[in-house]
């Protein structure tokens, strides 16, 4: 359970979210979501900021891309992976 919340606690979060992201990196979200739906790329990354449940910062990565579009082009389905890069981040 990324970032410490329990599943049901995540569902009912859903829109909160994006009030745990650092404010500096939810302002570079947008950019992130228009390369990932425009597809130029196999896959795009994102790394941000965001605290866990006890209030801690920690360090994500989002690698997301498209995995089908529909016949006019326009995405249908997006996959995404979080990677928490913390703990490797602090032992460099």
């Amino acid at each position: 359970v990324l970032l410490g919340f329990s599943p049901s606690m995540a569902q009912t979060m859903e829109h909160a979210i994006v009030g745990l992201m650092d404010p500096d990196d939810f302002c570079r979200f947008p950019q992130h979501a228009e390369r990932v739906l425009a597809g130029n790329e196999t896959v795009c990354e994102f790394v941000y900021r965001m605290r866990d449940a006890a209030g801690r910062w920690r360090l994500l990565r989002s690698r997301d891309s498209v995995l089908r579009r529909d016949a006019d082009g326009c995405p249908r389905e997006v996959v995404g992976l979080v990677e928490d890069l913390t703990d490797h981040r602090e032992i460099q």
